[in-house]
């Protein structure tokens, strides 16, 4: 049967389209939590801003290829210009488009209608998408086919611990830094009178608490010194407070914490979902620093996520350089691209220069400056 794709807007949303849409994650292989209704709904609530539209295509009354997507305004260098971008940017962590592998035209389709309509905007921006996945490979073909100009680069790595083997097995694969690393770390904790463990999936009635001792934790740490994590604007905690009561309602929120008499010195707040669980934000106490909290609680969420039957610990997300803390168990990553496509308006061949050529140039001269600074350091 021939696909058919359509551009729908937001009030194309309602119940039957949501139970496609949710049939289609549970058919596609490369789907993320981070493509979910509950998510899409919640970020659009309260970060998300232009409008919302929805790359759909169908093959008779089936859904096989959906992607939400923004058009907004943007602007760089003074220049103002038209975006389409993946929603759920900057907050989520792994996106791209879902597919159901079943129907090979599909994808093919969708990601065709994602390049012709690049021409209609300045920029189209696909960030968070699997380096070398179907989609990715996809869109580059397409690009290249249509002859739009596209540019690609790594955009985040993120480290994937599987627990696919014995305990005894993967214990005895920690690489001897690390084991030094933990043994040093659990010592001064002993001193210091030990830290108590839990993990645990929060129930909606005790999110209130919990959210308010997270966030006072992270106002500690560097991350509310720079205003930058989970709880750094009213925006971002009321994304935060409203999805962690839909995930918890689906028993895809999962928290672990470490206290040191009763007060919490460390937390990492995650999600769990098929089989997995993703990192998905954490901070420490910086009074607590030295007895390095962070890497014995991502030890501890290891060991019981085998306990338990996950499969795999992942990072969810990570910078380039340097790399997740979870690097430090394991040389299995996942790598996010950016995947920038330029249209053909005097404005898109602009910002086409300015990523494909300036960019480069001025990064290259940075790692130069940088470079020959430390070797005069070196010298001296």
């Amino acid at each position: 049967m021939e696909a058919t794709v359509r551009w729908l807007d937001e009030q194309s949303w309602d119940g039957a389209f949501e139970r496609h849409w949710t049939h289609l994650i549970d058919l596609c292989p490369t789907a993320s939590i981070f493509q979910t209704p509950e998510w899409v709904s919640t970020w659009w609530k309260h970060i998300g801003s232009g409008r919302l539209v929805f790359l759909a295509v169908f093959q008779g009354e089936r859904l096989t290829c959906l992607a939400p997507f923004v058009l907004k305004s943007e602007s760089r260098f003074g220049i103002p210009f038209t975006v389409l971008a993946l929603a759920g940017e900057p907050m989520a962590d792994r996106l791209g488009i879902l597919f159901d592998p079943s129907a090979t035209d599909g994808l093919r389709a969708g990601v065709r209608a994602v390049v012709e309509r690049s021409r209609s905007v300045d920029l189209t921006r696909l960030a968070e998408v699997t380096m070398d996945g179907p989609e990715e490979e996809a869109l580059l073909d397409e690009a290249r086919r249509a002859r739009v100009p596209v540019t690609r680069r790594a955009w985040s790595r993120s480290p994937v611990f599987r627990l696919d083997r014995p305990w005894e097995e993967i214990e005895r694969g920690y690489p001897r830094a690390l084991r030094t690393r933990l043994s040093r770390a659990r010592s001064k904790q002993k001193q210091a009178g030990g830290l108590l463990f839990r993990r645990w999936q929060p129930q909606p009635n005790e999110l209130g608490p919990l959210l308010a001792e997270l966030r006072a934790l992270e106002d500690r740490s560097w991350k509310g010194a720079s205003r930058i994590g989970i709880f750094s604007t009213k925006a971002s905690c009321d994304f935060i407070g409203e999805l962690s009561d839909k995930f918890a309602r689906r028993g895809w929120l999962d928290v672990a914490t470490l206290t040191l008499g009763g007060a919490l010195v460390a937390y990492r707040y995650g999600f769990r979902f098929r089989g997995v669980f993703l990192d998905y934000n954490l901070a420490h106490d910086p009074a607590h620093t030295r007895l390095a909290p962070g890497r014995t609680l991502l030890d501890e969420i290891i060991r019981d996520s085998h306990r338990i039957g996950l499969t795999a610990v992942d990072a969810s997300r990570g910078r380039v350089h340097p790399p997740h803390l979870l690097a430090d168990w394991t040389d299995d990553s996942r790598w996010h691209g950016l995947l920038l496509l330029f249209g053909p308006s005097l404005r898109g061949r602009a910002i086409s220069s300015i990523e494909r050529f300036a960019k480069p140039l001025a990064r290259r001269l940075l790692r130069r400056k940088t470079r020959s600074k430390a070797k005069v350091e070196n010298d001296r």
